[in-house]
C-alpha cells in the first residue's frame, strides 16, 4: 500500500496504521510551549513563530497577538517565523490577516470530482450545517450548490462556486510596515495557504527557502482498509490556483533567497532591511 500512495508523490496521499492506544499528532503536541511566540527583538523588529497550524496554537496565537497589540501597533518591522510548519486541522485567524492585510485576498474556487463518497459526504456536511442555518449560512448554501452541481454531473470535475474575496478592517497603512515571512521546505498544507496569503500583501516578504509544495489538491476524504487497522487518506479537491500555477513538489519561491550557509535568519532578514534602508 506504501509503494501505490508513494507513486503519486502527494503528502495527502498516505496510509496510516490505526495502532490501539496511539496518541494524535494533536494529542502530542499539547503540552509543548515552544510552538507559538511573539516577543520584541528590538525598538524596531517584533518577532512571531507558529510552529504548528493547529487550532489549539492558533488560539494562542491569537490571544498573545491581542496581549501585544500595542507593541506591535509601534514596531514598524514583523519577522513571521512558519519554518518547518508542515500545517494543521486550522486556517489563518483573523487577528493573522490583520498583520499582513493591505488589500482584499483572493481564494480561488475549488473543483471536485463528483464521485458518490463525495456527495455523501456533502449531504452529511448539509446536514451539519442545518442545525444553525444562521451562523453556517454561507457554508450551507456554498455546500448546498456544490451538491446540486455533483449530483447532476456525475463523475465530473464541479466547481464548488465563485472565487472567494476576504477583507478585513485593518489599517493598511498601520505597523508592521513590513512583515518577514521565513519559509522552508518544512512548510506546507494550511502554512501553504498563509504563504498564499502573504504573496497577495504589499506588506510581505518572503525568505527562505522554496515551500514544501502540497497545496494543488486537498481536502482529505479517509477509508477504513482491513476493518479499520489501516486508513487510506487521498485528496478529493483541486485548488483553484491550479488554473494560473501549479506549486506540487516545488512549492512557493521566496522573493529572497536565504543561503544554506547561513544559520541566523533572523539576522539576515534584519540586515537586509538595513542594507536596504541604507540605500
Amino acid at each position: 500500500m506504501k509503494s501505490y500512495t508513494d507513486f503519486f508523490k502527494d503528502s495527502h496521499v498516505f496510509v496510516i496504521w490505526q495502532k490501539y492506544g496511539s496518541r494524535t499528532t494533536a494529542d502530542a503536541l499539547k503540552d509543548r510551549t515552544d510552538l507559538v511566540e511573539v516577543k520584541p527583538l528590538n525598538a524596531d523588529y517584533v518577532y512571531v513563530k507558529l510552529a504548528v497550524f493547529n487550532q489549539r496554537e492558533v488560539d494562542k496565537l491569537d490571544s498573545l497577538l491581542r496581549a501585544n497589540a500595542s507593541l506591535i501597533a509601534k514596531t514598524p518591522n514583523l519577522i513571521f517565523d512558519v519554518r518547518g510548519n508542515g500545517g494543521g486541522n486550522a486556517s489563518t485567524s483573523e487577528e493573522m490577516v490583520k498583520l499582513i492585510y493591505t488589500n482584499p485576498i483572493i481564494y480561488p474556487a475549488w473543483d471536485y470530482r463528483s464521485s458518490p463518497e463525495r456527495i455523501r459526504a456533502t449531504e452529511k456536511e448539509l446536514k451539519a450545517y442545518q442545525k444553525d442555518t444562521i451562523t453556517n449560512a454561507f457554508f450551507y448554501q456554498r455546500a448546498k450548490q456544490l451538491l446540486r452541481q455533483m449530483q447532476a454531473k456525475p463523475g465530473e470535475l464541479v466547481r464548488e462556486g465563485d472565487d472567494l474575496t476576504r477583507t478585513s478592517d485593518a489599517d493598511p497603512a498601520a505597523n508592521p510596515k513590513r512583515v518577514a515571512l521565513l519559509t522552508n521546505k518544512g512548510c506546507g498544507s494550511s502554512t501553504e495557504y498563509f504563504v498564499f496569503e502573504g504573496k497577495q500583501s504589499k506588506k510581505v516578504t518572503l525568505f527562505g527557502t522554496n515551500t514544501y509544495g502540497v497545496m494543488d489538491y486537498g481536502s482529505d476524504q479517509n477509508f477504513d482498509l482491513c476493518d479499520g487497522t489501516f486508513n487510506l487518506a487521498t485528496p478529493w479537491g483541486r485548488n483553484g490556483w491550479v488554473r494560473q500555477y501549479r506549486i506540487d513538489n516545488v512549492g512557493f519561491a521566496p522573493d529572497v533567497p536565504i543561503p544554506s550557509t547561513e544559520k541566523d535568519w533572523v539576522g539576515f532578514v534584519q540586515n537586509y532591511y538595513q542594507k536596504l534602508e541604507a540605500k
